[in-house]
């Protein structure tokens, strides 16, 4: 149902081949035409055939009209507008909107040969795709007959114009005399969805009338109303019957109720999730997993939804009841990453530190002590245990044990992120201790690596070792998304350095002091060319990225003349290297550099206290005084 945020039309057919598709169409409206004339001719013979009339025929004339019945039925059969809805998706895929529009234009408004419920769900999964086509550069400029850029007002009025169709004809508000329901031109859950997801994608009027509809036609509840007890409802047999938001027009409320589904609300939960609705997402989230035929048949995507949903919301009690009622099909695999992600984001929300960390800890099976800095060989190693010492989940699958999952950038930056969050500088500065000693258990450059995988070029970037001065590269959408968490990480551990300077022991202020100034390259030589708010701004665009430049170099305290270079950094460092021993109280012996690489696990201590720190703000550093 929820297609990626953007459409790639399929390669146009060759003039033969679209000319045989044309041939193929026109012979089956040709096809139906000839029906409907036989169908017309069979009924002016025996007008009164389908009334069942009693009379005077003998048994032969009995037969001859069930001959006839059975031919008309056959006839009504073929007259149906599969053909133009199988035609109509072809054009979608192939990006041609004019062609579509012509051909429901042309559609009958009424009787089998009118839009179905499948028509109006390939109109608008087409319109969706339309407006996604315009997010990918190279097809900024589509060859078709109508204007390739379409704007919201446009988007908005012609997924409203559809909808508003599709109810009037399926679910009129006074229903004609003759009017039969036709299991095939009603709103069904695709239509719906595809709907909803629509007005989500479009202006502030359209997505306050999808979050009306949606708990209207799902019967949910509505997060921003009040219903008080009522002894007199309660003891009345007369139904409630459905709440009513004033934003649903009128001819709208003879929709019908549509029962949840794994799939529906999964749907549902993603595209809220996408229109920023986090709160309404949280709130619907909460009602799905409360509901027994959901939580008996949820499959890893509903989980998957709910999780995130709740992870904007804060509500990390409700994610691990999620967690620890489902078995992922991964098996010993476990929960993928971003799922972990999710759950330490609504601990990073509630700034609930211990939280985190007992996320981060079940992720990784990070051993005990290891944040409170108890050396490796003293620790305890993690025990997993089956959830509320039950055998099996919620639907019955054996619980296995997970593989351990390796931190990202990502997930570190979270636990950090929850522990400057904290109440009190004193809190702040412990949570901070215990998140930097959990950072410097795993290796530092694994962690600042955008592999291939990632960035997508061909080629491996290490933001500690690699200089962006020496970058070839393009800047494309997925290297800036491949570094935005790393970089917020080099941000976070040199905040957290910051915090413990000022309280940290002659000995440990050295290697930590050097570990900033490494993270402090990072972000000045990569943050300008790389940082997350440069994104969408850059691409293909050089004059954007001069510009962009100029505003990193501002922001991070660097001189209008230029990005400074790695290798002045370390002149500088090199310069005052003398001066910076005498104020630490340190000599060249008492600091150890091997092979280049920080030992922080051997290095750093936990004993505080230490002197004051000033910004430099020639370099964008911070030294002793």
């Amino acid at each position: 149902m929820d297609s990626a945020l953007t459409f790639n039309p399929a390669e146009k057919p060759t003039e033969r081949k679209w000319q045989r598709i044309l041939s193929i169409y026109n012979e089956s409206q040709a096809n139906i035409s000839a029906c409907i004339t036989q169908l017309q001719a069979a009924k002016e013979k025996q007008p009164d055939a389908e009334l069942g009339l009693a009379g005077t025929t003998d048994l032969s004339e009995d037969n001859n009209h069930l001959n006839q019945s059975d031919q008309v039925r056959e006839l009504q059969e073929q007259i149906n507008v599969m053909p133009t809805n199988a035609y109509l998706k072809l054009l979608g895929r192939w990006g041609m909107w004019a062609q579509m529009e012509k051909v429901h234009v042309a559609m009958d408004t009424e009787g089998q040969l009118s839009p179905n419920a499948r028509t109006y769900t390939i109109l608008l999964d087409a319109l969706l795709n339309r407006r996604a086509q315009q997010n990918e550069r190279r097809y900024a400029h589509a060859k078709d007959d109508l204007p390739s850029i379409m704007t919201l007002d446009d988007f908005g009025n012609t997924a409203r114009a559809l909808w508003d169709e599709a109810v009037r004809r399926f679910h009129p508000a006074i229903p004609a005399e003759d009017l039969k329901m036709d299991a095939d031109r009603q709103i069904d859950e695709e239509l719906a969805l595809l709907a909803m997801r629509a007005f989500l994608s479009g202006r502030p009027t359209d997505q306050r009338l999808a979050t009306s509809l949606i708990p209207y036609i799902w019967d949910l509840p509505e997060p921003t109303s009040a219903l008080p007890a009522s002894m007199t409802a309660s003891m009345s047999a007369k139904p409630t019957g459905r709440r009513v938001d004033l934003e649903i027009p009128h001819y709208m409320r003879e929709i019908p109720r549509l029962k949840p589904t794994v799939r529906s609300a999964s749907s549902l939960l993603v595209m809220l999730g996408r229109a920023n609705k986090a709160t309404l997402a949280a709130t619907w989230a909460r009602h799905f997993i409360s509901m027994p035929e959901l939580r008996s048949k949820m499959d890893f995507q509903f989980v998957r939804s709910v999780i995130h949903a709740l992870g904007s919301d804060g509500d990390i009690e409700k994610i691990n009841e999620v967690m620890e009622q489902y078995q992922p099909p991964t098996g010993k695999g476990g929960y993928h990453v971003y799922i972990w992600e999710n759950a330490l984001m609504a601990a990073r929300q509630r700034a609930d530190f211990p939280a985190a960390m007992d996320a981060f800890r079940r992720m990784t099976h990070l051993p005990w002590g290891t944040e409170d800095g108890v050396p490796k060989e003293q620790r305890k190693p993690y025990v997993w245990s089956r959830p509320g010492g039950k055998e099996a989940d919620a639907q019955g699958h054996q619980y296995k044990k997970p593989d351990p999952v390796p931190p990202t950038a990502k997930t570190l930056s979270l636990l950090f992120k929850a522990a400057f969050g904290a109440k009190s500088p004193d809190m702040m500065d412990r949570d901070a201790r215990k998140a930097f000693n959990v950072f410097t258990a795993f290796p530092m450059s694994e962690l600042f690596t955008i592999p291939e995988s990632d960035y997508k070029r061909g080629k491996t970037i290490n933001l500690l070792s690699d200089s962006a001065d020496t970058f070839e590269g393009e800047v494309h959408s997925s290297l800036l998304h491949a570094a935005e968490w790393r970089l917020a990480l080099a941000k976070d551990v040199t905040r957290a350095i910051e915090l413990m300077l000022d309280r940290a022991q002659t000995a440990e202020k050295r290697p930590l002091w050097e570990l900033k100034e490494k993270l402090i390259v990072v972000v000045q030589t990569w943050g300008e060319l790389l940082d997350p708010k440069m994104r969408g701004r850059l691409i293909g665009n050089p004059a954007a990225l001069t510009t962009e430049k100029k505003k990193a170099s501002e922001e991070y305290g660097m001189p209008a003349r230029g990005p400074v270079k790695e290798k002045e950094v370390v002149q500088a460092s090199e310069e005052n290297e003398d001066e910076l021993d005498s104020e630490l109280g340190m000599k060249e012996e008492d600091w150890e550099d091997k092979d280049g690489e920080l030992e922080m696990e051997e290095d750093v201590v936990e004993e505080v206290g230490g002197p004051k720190f000033r910004k430099n703000t020639v370099r964008g550093r911070s030294r002793p005084q």
